[in-house]
């Protein structure tokens, strides 16, 4: 499901509050999917700030992939991008408008400080995308606990970038569709005009009316 104009804090606050695991997983992966999409620069700066491979030619699945590993292996990256989801969701005003988008600062910090989302979100990332369990693994007792988490770990991530590219390729969809439509409507109403055009022509001139 693609989350329109909404507030992801609130909506996030609540469905955490309610442990709706579904909501949560939806609303990030929701999020994530708007980003890659909308704004793949932005995914490429954040990935840089947290020293992952961020090479600018890559194309929507490579960023998918990039976005979901790099979820699973750095706490920064997610913080990264809680913070530019928390801050696109300021954007929204009252109203429905969006603001104009501030410049971005990069530092890790930053919008989360008191927010309790925040934390919340990021905790959520690391569940759904294998951080947890891969910090599970790094703090491991023994080579077999850690060989466990490392694999739930892998899982959890293919099963997230399954869902993420699921959900970037419908909200690409969704976009091509909205500009195929504006497309045809322009065309339509051009082909009005000329019919329009054709018939005054005919009644002034040919008719002689």
């Amino acid at each position: 499901m693609i989350y329109a104009q909404h507030s992801v804090k609130g909506n996030y606050h609540q469905a955490h509050g309610a442990r709706d695991n579904k909501m949560m997983k939806d609303i990030l992966l929701s999020e994530f999917a708007k980003l890659i999409i909308n704004k793949p620069q932005l995914i490429r700066e954040s990935l840089d700030a947290a020293n992952l491979p961020a090479p600018a030619n890559q194309t929507t699945e490579e960023l998918v992939a990039s976005v979901s590993l790099g979820l699973m292996r750095s706490k920064k990256f997610a913080k990264l991008l809680t913070e530019d989801i928390l801050k696109s969701d300021a954007e929204l005003n009252a109203d429905g408008t969006v603001s104009a988008p501030a410049k971005k600062k990069i530092s890790g910090s930053g919008i989360l400080a008191g927010l309790t989302a925040g934390a919340a979100i990021i905790s959520g990332i690391g569940s759904l995308f294998g951080g947890t369990k891969k910090a599970e693994a790094a703090n491991a007792s023994s080579a077999a606990a850690a060989a466990a988490a490392n694999q739930a770990a892998v899982k959890a991530n293919a099963q997230a970038q399954a869902a993420l590219a699921a959900q970037a390729a419908g909200l690409s969809a969704m976009n091509k569709t909205g500009d195929n439509i504006g497309l045809y409507i322009g065309l339509g109403v051009g082909a009005l005009l000329l019919i329009g055009g054709a018939i005054y022509y005919y009644v002034k001139v040919v008719k002689g009316n």
